[in-house]
């Protein structure tokens, strides 16, 4: 659910059976922003692995 507004839009209608606003409010909300963060802080801890090679 961490995904921008227009992709939730778009999930919506192509899956209109599903209740997104029960699921949204069941695991939150959560902003592309802090995804797309903690997305960058994994690449980075695995490139910092693999050049110290772990």
């Amino acid at each position: 659910m961490g995904a921008s507004p227009d992709a939730n839009r778009y999930l919506e209608k192509v899956f209109p059976k599903i209740d997104f606003e029960k699921t949204r409010n069941e695991i939150g909300r959560v902003r592309i922003e802090t995804v797309e963060q903690a997305q960058e802080e994994i690449v980075a801890l695995i490139n910092l692995w693999q050049v110290e090679g772990k």
